[in-house]
């Protein structure tokens, strides 16, 4: 038999050569054709199927993260009215044209690829046409014909955004080829091996099956990862432990996957943070309070919603210019984030206004939490420029869920108009929305 020697490990080559010292002439034939034709073949196979899937998924998913961004300045528009957003919206817009330039001369080789990227280039092209138009129209601006172009933007944007999810499928499907290919090359090698073997003394067959156990237990555990990565379980890696030509296609297999694994978690975290605040951005904030609300019909106990707004914070930008104001949102989000609770959810709602949401948090012990928030944020002064600080303050409104309302919409406009009643109380308060 066939032993490891101790403390060390002998590669799949010095197996081959002992098996071929060992049994007749046909079965060295056997696994000379099979280590030197058949395995590297299905290593490349693998290779190839990783490689495609990299190449063609990433730009795919970047085109779709500046597709959610670009939802972001129309909506804001709307809200707060800041032109600024036009040209956010220009830049963003020439950078997703330029995206879809270039991926759709990538070499994608199926044709339902290549038609799908046009197709969610064509419905950008339609949002891109409908959020201009309500650029254009400036802000803020609450009217039902907004409304309804506002609907009609994002589902062009969203349409697009689904669009290129079926080319992520498409590049599922040519995995499953790959394995496809290395399913018919595996069979050959078993096909091949078996009628060699079938002709040499018993020998032969005790060696043949020895080295066949060593060489496809790991063909089996990279299918099984090949096909766990097929079907989106990024996580799957192929368990370590040999030292040889199959135990490095495992380990270059395990880092693909793993640079694939990091690659889609970045992606989606892109997808729902604010670019600037890093806070999560208003898309993200309102599948969020979906959640906690179907949380809090199923248990009845309530949540809150801060709205919040930084008081002057145009006469900022006018004052000290843009990048000053860049800072003061980010120095905002920093202070929320080191005052508020571990399990509290901080989003930028739009412009220089941001949302928490307080879990199981009624409204009279929402206020203390607002009134926290509010002193951090005025607590001490932010540096605007290299010789220049000043005090930020910000005001509040407070709305809470099941006490006041179990309608999602409702409870947003009535943290809104607690909002408005502590900016016309002066500003820098808490107001709590009450039913009249």
């Amino acid at each position: 038999m066939i032993r490891k020697l101790p403390g060390r490990s002998l590669s799949l080559r010095a197996r081959v050569i002992l098996g071929m010292v060992i049994v007749s002439l046909p079965l060295l034939f056997a696994l000379l054709i099979g280590r030197t034709v058949l395995l590297p073949s299905l290593s490349e196979t693998f290779h190839e199927a990783i490689a495609e899937v990299i190449q063609e998924t990433q730009p795919i998913r970047q085109l779709q993260v500046l597709l959610l961004n670009a939802a972001m300045p129309v909506n804001d528009i709307i809200i707060s009215g800041d032109p600024r957003e036009v040209e956010r919206f220009d830049k963003l817009s020439h950078e997703i044209d330029r995206m879809f330039r270039e991926t759709t001369i990538t070499a994608f080789k199926l044709p339902q690829e290549r038609e799908s990227i046009l197709t969610a280039q064509r419905e950008w092209e339609e949002a891109k046409a409908r959020g201009r138009a309500i650029l254009a129209r400036g802000g803020p601006r609450h009217d039902a014909a907004t409304t309804r172009n506002m609907k009609a933007f994002d589902a062009k944007i969203d349409a697009a955004v689904q669009t290129l999810d079926y080319v992520h499928e498409l590049a599922r499907g040519e995995l499953a080829d790959h394995l496809a290919r290395a399913d018919a090359i595996e069979r050959k090698m078993l096909v091949f091996v078996a009628s060699m073997t079938g002709i040499g003394l018993v020998l032969t067959l005790v060696v043949g099956v020895l080295v066949a156990r060593s060489i496809l237990r790991p063909l089996a555990l990279l299918e099984k990862g090949a096909a766990q990565i097929g079907t989106g379980d990024l996580a799957h890696r192929i368990p370590p432990g040999r030292d040889d030509e199959l135990g490095r296609v495992a380990g270059a297999f395990n880092a693909m996957a793993a640079k694939l694994e990091r690659a889609r978690s970045e992606l989606e975290e892109l997808a729902i943070r604010d670019s600037l605040t890093q806070a999560y951005n208003r898309r993200e904030f309102l599948r969020h309070i979906e959640e906690e609300a179907r949380r809090c019909r199923r248990t009845r106990r309530p949540f809150s919603l801060l709205m919040v707004d930084i008081d002057h914070f145009k006469s900022i930008n006018d004052t000290y210019g843009h990048p000053a104001g860049d800072e003061v949102l980010k120095n905002i989000v920093a202070r929320l984030r080191s005052s508020a609770r571990p399990t509290d959810f901080i989003a930028r709602y739009g412009g220089e206004e941001f949302a928490l949401i307080l879990p199981e948090t009624d409204g009279t012990n929402a206020i203390p939490v607002a009134e926290r928030l509010r002193e951090a944020i005025a607590a001490q002064p932010v540096a605007v420029t290299a010789d220049k600080s000043i005090r930020l303050t910000a005001s509040f409104g407070v709305a809470t869920y099941l006490e006041e309302t179990e309608e999602i919409e409702h409870l947003i406009a009535r943290a809104d108009e607690a909002l408005y009643q502590a900016k016309h109380a002066g500003r820098n308060c808490v107001r709590r929305f009450t039913l009249a």
